[in-house]
C-alpha cells in the first residue's frame, strides 16, 4: 500500500488514476446496460455477440494506424479528445430505440477508443520511472477493478429502478469528468523530437520491430492464440446469467461486480508478486488459472458457487493484464510502444472477432454453460503448447 500512496504523489499519475477511475465506473455501468438492453430484445446470444463484434471491429480496421498516430502526436491531446467524444456518444445512446442504432454508436465509440488505448498505455513510461511501471500498472488495474465492482452494482440498481437510459447518462458524465482531469497532465512529449516520416513507413517499422524481437513476438502470438476462444468469454458468461439462470437486474449487477472485486484483490497481489517474479511468468501462468475458472464456470449453476468462481476469475484476469502491460512497457522502446500495442490489439482482435461470430452462432444451438466448458478445454491445450514453447526457448 505504501508504494501506491507514494506513486500517487506523482501529479500526472494521480490525474490519470482518478480520471480513469471515474470513466471506468461509467463504462462498466454502460456495458451492463447495453448487455441487458440487447438481450431483452430477442433473448439471442448472437445479438450480444454482434454487440461485442462491433466493439472490437475498429481495432482491426484502424488499430495499426492509431498506434502509429499515437507515436507521432501529443498523447495528452489524443486521450482528452477521446474522452470528450465518447462522452457525447454515450448521451446519444439515450435516444436509441433499436439494436441497429446501438451497434452504430458502439462502433463509433470503439473507433475513438482505438486511438485512446495505445496513447495512454504508451504514456506511462514517460510519467513514471521504469522501476515503478509494475506498481503504476497495478494501481491502474486497481482503479479499473474497483470500477468493475462499483459500476455493475450501481448499474443493476439503476436499470431496475430508473431504466436502462439512466446508465447511458451516467457514462457520458463520467467521460467528461475524466477528460477534465486529463487536461492538467504535464509531460515531455517525445513525439515532438521524432523526425517527420510517412505513416506507412512508421507502421512497417513497428511490424519489423515485433518480428525482430523473439520474446515480444512470443507475447503477441500468445495473446493472438488465446483470442481464438477468448472472444466468447464475456458473451457466454453474460448469457449464462441472463438467459440460462434468468437472474434479476440486481443479481446480474452483483455477479458482474464480484468479478471486479476479485480483480481488486488480484491487483494488490500482483503489486507484491511482480517484485519477485518476471512479468512474463505472471502473464502466462495467470492465463492458466484464468482459463481454469471458466472451466469450472461451465459446470457450476449455484449462484453462490459461481460468485466464488467469478472472484477467482477477476483475480487471475488481473495477473494476465498487468503482466502483459508491464512486460511490453519495460521491453519495448518508448518510440515504438504505440505501434506495438496497437498491432498486438489488431492481431488479437482479428482472431477475437472470428471467435465472436462463431460463438454467436454456436450459442443459438448450444447452452452457454456447455460452450464455456468446451472453450476452456481448448484454451488449456493452447496454453500447454505455449508453456512448453516458452520453456524450450528459455523464456519461462
Amino acid at each position: 500500500m505504501k508504494d501506491y500512496i507514494q506513486l500517487l504523489k506523482n501529479k500526472n499519475m494521480a490525474l490519470i488514476f482518478w480520471g480513469q477511475w471515474v470513466s471506468n465506473i461509467g463504462s462498466n455501468i454502460n456495458i451492463l446496460g447495453l448487455s441487458w438492453f440487447i438481450l431483452n430484445f430477442n433473448g439471442k446470444v448472437s445479438d450480444l455477440a454482434a454487440l461485442m463484434f462491433f466493439r472490437f471491429l475498429p481495432s482491426i480496421v484502424i488499430g495499426p494506424l492509431a498506434g502509429t498516430i499515437a507515436d507521432r502526436m501529443n498523447k495528452k491531446l489524443i486521450i482528452v479528445l477521446s474522452d470528450i467524444l465518447q462522452g457525447v456518444l454515450s448521451f446519444m445512446l439515450i435516444f436509441s430505440k433499436d439494436i441497429a442504432s446501438i451497434y452504430i454508436i458502439v462502433a463509433l465509440q470503439s473507433v475513438i477508443s482505438v486511438f485512446f488505448s495505445p496513447a495512454i498505455r504508451s504514456l506511462y513510461p514517460q510519467i513514471v520511472e521504469k522501476k515503478d511501471l509494475g506498481t503504476a500498472n497495478a494501481l491502474n488495474a486497481i482503479s479499473f477493478r474497483v470500477s468493475m465492482l462499483a459500476g455493475p452494482l450501481f448499474g443493476g440498481v439503476l436499470i431496475g429502478s430508473l431504466g436502462v437510459s439512466s446508465v447511458f447518462i451516467i457514462n457520458g458524465i463520467s467521460f467528461l469528468i475524466s477528460a477534465f482531469s486529463e487536461m492538467f497532465i504535464v509531460y515531455e512529449d517525445v513525439s515532438k523530437h521524432k523526425e517527420p516520416s510517412h505513416l506507412l513507413k512508421d507502421f512497417k517499422e513497428g511490424f519489423s520491430y515485433i518480428v525482430g524481437h523473439e520474446k515480444i513476438k512470443y507475447v503477441i502470438l500468445f495473446f493472438a492464440a488465446m483470442s481464438i476462444t477468448g472472444g466468447g468469454w464475456r458473451t457466454l458468461y453474460t448469457s449464462l446469467l441472463k438467459l440460462e439462470l434468468e437472474v434479476s437486474p440486481e443479481q446480474f449487477g452483483f455477479m458482474t461486480a464480484v468479478m471486479g472485486g476479485g480483480s481488486i484483490v488480484g491487483a494488490f497481489i500482483v503489486g507484491k508478486v511482480q517484485k519477485n517474479r518476471s512479468s512474463l511468468h505472471i502473464m502466462v501462468y495467470g492465463s492458466l488459472f484464468y482459463t481454469l475458472t471458466y472451466l469450472f464456470m461451465g459446470i457450476h449453476f449455484n449462484l453462490m458457487a459461481l460468485a466464488v468462481i467469478f472472484v477467482l476469475c477477476g483475480i487471475f484476469a488481473t495477473f494476465v493484464n498487468i503482466g502483459y502491460d508491464v512486460y511490453l512497457q519495460s521491453e519495448v522502446e518508448p518510440a515504438f510502444l504505440g505501434r506495438v500495442f496497437s498491432l498486438d490489439i489488431a492481431i488479437g482482435n482479428t482472431i477475437l472477432l472470428v471467435s465472436l461470430l462463431v460463438t454467436g452462432q454456436l450459442g443459438n444451438w448450444i447452452l452457454p454453460s456447455h460452450l464455456l466448458f468446451y472453450y476452456a478445454l481448448a484454451s488449456l491445450v493452447i496454453l500447454i503448447y505455449f508453456i512448453l514453447r516458452g520453456k524450450k526457448k528459455h523464456f519461462l
